[in-house]
């Protein structure tokens, strides 16, 4: 399949008409990596239905389509705001790539990983399902 002919992400999970072709990563003045048209579009839908009082929202996006610059976009925007966030990944990979992209983006965070120090002071929190679980079974609290 060509680059044209992959699919984009697009709001609740289909591939639609108002799909973006891919463009190049480019990054800011700050080294920083600035959003593709299509993300910034995702990011706005995604707000959009916040608005509108949606609490369940899905984001189903191909491999490489670049869901945790989009995740990361929106916790940081959620940080700036003074919300708290808990990101869940089921495999230590995701987590760690989660931690590099919120680093990318100036985001302070704390990860909940055996081997990592604990942060539970910072607004975002990145876990396992698995981790959660083993601490929460160990203590009364989660460290």
């Amino acid at each position: 399949m060509s680059e044209s002919e992959r699919p984009r992400p697009t709001w609740q999970g289909g591939y639609g008409a108002d799909s973006q072709p891919e463009q190049a990563s480019s990054y800011d003045h700050d080294g920083r990596q600035t959003l593709r048209p299509y993300q910034a579009g995702v990011i706005s839908r995604v707000n959009a239905a916040i608005a509108a009082g949606t609490r369940r929202i899905l984001l189903v996006s191909p491999t490489g389509s670049g869901k945790t610059v989009i995740a990361a976009a929106i916790i940081a925007a959620a940080v700036l705001r003074k919300s708290r966030v808990l990101f869940l990944a089921h495999r230590r990979e995701l987590i760690v790539q989660t931690c590099r992209k919120l680093h990318a983006v100036g985001c302070d965070h704390g990860p909940l990983l055996p081997g990592y120090p604990v942060r539970p002071g910072e607004p975002v929190q990145i876990a396992s399902i698995a981790t959660l679980h083993a601490r929460a079974i160990r203590s009364s609290t989660i460290e």
